[in-house]
């Protein structure tokens, strides 16, 4: 450990500054520190772009957090009471697993449905209930934080909220790089 609280660790996510709380009509609760709102806007207008043309969109991590905020979807600012520890460890993953939905791109990635091994280095989340209309959850850790999501129109516009980019880290997963060059290909 370098001697820095979990709370200054929480302040620097791994894959990147937290979504501004006000993109999802909250105030910002002090554990948001890396709010950069001229980013937010630029990825939003990115986003848009991609689904109004139908160019696949793959969301890592603070992108699936941001893919739902944009979808008209919430999210939990910080993730301080659950049974699995969600937050990295310093500059180490956490693992836990998720239970994978049938029938969802992720399911026919990781080989089927069931129970998948999984990384962790984000404090936010969302649970269920804050996931957009138009999207719906395609994998849950045990303590209901949601792991990934996608359109139930059939788009490919994936969010996960592991690292599949980690080498080595998410084995079954990996593949979604492969999946997604595929599909951008062919359009």
């Amino acid at each position: 450990m370098d001697g820095r609280s979990a709370r200054a660790r929480r302040s620097h996510p791994h894959g990147g500054n937290a979504v501004d709380p006000r993109r999802y009509g909250e105030e910002n609760d002090g554990l948001c520190r890396l709010v950069i709102p001229r980013r937010d806007e630029l990825e939003r207008e990115a986003l848009e772009h991609c689904v109004s043309e139908g160019k696949p969109v793959f969301g890592v991590c603070r992108g699936m957090h941001f893919v739902n905020v944009a979808l008209g979807g919430r999210m939990l600012q910080d993730l301080r009471i659950t049974i699995v520890e969600h937050d990295q460890d310093g500059e180490r993953s956490r693992f836990h697993t998720v239970d994978v939905a049938p029938g969802t791109r992720i399911a026919a990635i990781a080989g089927g449905e069931g129970t998948v091994r999984v990384n962790s280095r984000h404090h936010q989340g969302l649970r269920a209930e804050h996931v957009a209309r138009e999207m719906r959850v395609s994998a849950v850790a045990p303590d209901g934080v949601v792991e990934s999501v996608e359109p139930v129109d059939g788009r490919f516009v994936v969010g996960v909220r592991f690292h599949p980019e980690l080498p080595g880290e998410v084995p079954e997963v990996a593949p979604i790089f492969e999946v997604l060059v595929a599909h951008a290909r062919g359009r």
